[in-house]
């Protein structure tokens, strides 16, 4: 399947391939560019560490959702890539496929929920 529409952040072979509908291809790169623009400057759009996680998870959810693949946290990729985190990459993509993650307890981002799960 051929696209009028020029992919910038997405890879469009993969979306051919499965068939994808153009406006969907447009969705799917319109927000993968917006994910990867928070990654990069968080606190360009939120003013706090919880509301980054939040969309970043919340964006991961909706991208699997539209690529049609099941909608499955453990195979989130782009969670601790956001700008800042210190948690281990390449131990939790070790990991991926398998719900766990591996968090740093001094991570500015997701540390916080570390401390949330012990205060329970």
């Amino acid at each position: 399947m051929e696209y009028i529409y020029v992919c910038k952040n997405i890879n469009s072979s993969l979306a051919s391939e499965r068939g994808l509908p153009e406006s969907r291809v447009r969705a799917l790169d319109t927000l993968t560019g917006r994910l990867l623009e928070v990654i990069n400057r968080p606190f360009s759009y939120f003013g706090d560490h919880k509301s980054v996680v939040s969309y970043i998870e919340s964006c991961e959810n909706v991208l699997q959702d539209l690529w049609g693949f099941d909608v499955d946290r453990s195979k989130h990729s782009y969670w601790n890539k956001v700008q800042g985190c210190v948690c281990p990459r390449m131990d939790n993509q070790d990991n991926w496929g398998v719900d766990h993650r591996i968090h740093d307890m001094t991570c500015p981002f997701h540390g916080q929920i570390i401390e949330e799960v012990q205060h329970e």
